[in-house]
């Protein structure tokens, strides 16, 4: 898609950088710089319009610009399901995610990680079973389940059906976003299974990378490489099968799908972010199916799009269970986009005004692709009006700025859509 602009010269997008400072002249960002970590090289970049849309919301800590991390309090926002006090360290886990691969014939188990025995031992502070297991807390009833896990199924291609309202998961762990399957090939004898592995047991709450120094922050992502591998290497030697044996020495990291040397995904994987202080914050009485019932979720006049899952919070810092809820299919209002004070910044991703709790439904992919367009589209008609995005939450500029979007092709109001 970015194709054509970088070959014309008009986009120019720098590859693993990381942004290290940002320089303000009163409400307003007037440049950053970001470092290049392969050649250790800074680049000055001078912009009319920002666009935070960083994994942790950095650009916020970053350019002194009010935010909120953690779990807001009842008196905060308002929500039923907040805590009387607010609790700024409490962050959904992250994982370090890998895909893998599986050859019967033979054996690649990796070399055991360090601290194996840990992480084989762990549990999580809510449930009295190893959490390197095949057992797990199912998160919407929190009951116990078992899972089953089969790397060589048996499974008709056309009997296959994912529906998240009839089966919120998989029975079996391999085909559960498994992203390549070979039965579904002409000729399935020259592929192999590719199953991603981002499942429970991956959760890392032993500590945080938002607002840590840049060791501890190093230390938390080690550690959660680490107890990724020791899930792989649990797999490989330990799990217990149907068959009445253990392991599969046969499971293998694809080092060639993540392009990584560790064979571990590029990134963690982030479930919660800084989050602006917006003109509008999406709280849980806005979606909550429970609160908002056949009504359906708030309508936003400034809409820019459309988003719906689950209120979905993994396990967290604090050692917070899961919380998994019905939530109504909602609006995205571009309100929840601009900052209060700063005047051209446009949020995007998980920084977005939302809570701790709403968070956890509008940090799906479809709903963050879907905000990231929407603040394209508001960052080119501002610099092209030149006016704020804050002229764009009302009257004739969001008419614009709608129209534009609806031109493009992005939804603004949903249909009729059962809830889940």
């Amino acid at each position: 898609m970015l194709a054509p602009h970088v070959a014309s010269g008009c986009v120019t997008i720098l590859l693993e950088h990381d942004i290290e400072s940002v320089t303000k002249s009163g409400d307003r960002i007037i440049g950053a710089r970001v470092l290049d970590k392969r050649t250790g090289k800074s680049v000055d970049i001078e912009a009319k319009i920002f666009i935070e849309a960083t994994e942790t919301g950095d650009v916020l800590a970053l350019a002194d610009i009010e935010y909120v991390v953690g779990f807001e309090s009842k008196s905060m926002t308002g929500e039923p399901s907040a805590p009387d006090e607010y609790q700024p360290g409490n962050i959904q886990a992250f994982s370090a995610c890998f895909a893998m691969s599986y050859d019967p014939k033979s054996d690649r188990t990796i070399d055991k990680p360090n601290n194996y025995e840990y992480w084989r031992n762990f549990k999580m502070p809510f449930y009295d079973h190893n959490w390197v297991s095949w057992h797990s807390i199912e998160p919407r009833s929190l009951k116990e389940i078992v899972f089953n896990f089969d790397p060589l199924p048996n499974l008709d291609p056309l009997t296959v059906r994912a529906n998240q309202k009839d089966n919120p998961g998989s029975a079996n762990l391999w085909t559960f976003r498994r992203i390549l399957a070979a039965s579904h090939m002409e000729h399935p004898e020259k592929f192999t299974d590719i199953s991603l592995v981002n499942w429970p047991q991956l959760d890392y709450i032993n500590g945080s990378i938002i607002d840590v120094s840049k060791e501890e922050k190093a230390k938390n992502i080690a550690a959660a490489k680490d107890q990724s591998l020791s899930l792989l290497y649990w797999m490989q030697t330990e799990a217990p099968r149907t068959d009445g044996k253990t392991g599969w020495p046969g499971l293998y990291l694809r080092k060639d799908v993540v392009d990584t040397k560790d064979g571990l995904a590029k990134h963690v994987y982030v479930r919660e972010a800084r989050r602006i202080k917006a003109l509008y914050t999406v709280t849980e009485q806005d979606i909550s199916y429970a609160i908002r019932g056949d009504a359906g979720a708030k309508k936003y006049a400034d809409s820019v799009g459309v988003g719906h899952y689950r209120i979905d919070l993994h396990p967290s810092t604090a050692g917070d269970n899961y919380l998994d809820v019905a939530s109504c299919p909602y609006q995205i209002p571009v309100s929840s986009m601009i900052p209060i004070a700063t005047e051209n910044l446009i949020a995007a991703g998980k920084s977005i005004g939302v809570t701790h709790i709403t968070n956890g439904c509008f940090r799906l992919h479809p709903t963050e692709w879907n905000i990231g367009e929407s603040a394209g589209v508001l960052a080119a008609l501002s610099i092209r009006s030149g006016k704020s995005p804050h002229a764009f939450a009302a009257g004739k500029d969001l008419n614009d700025l709608q129209a534009q979007l609806l031109h493009q092709g992005v939804e603004l109001e949903w249909p009729t859509v059962a809830p889940y």
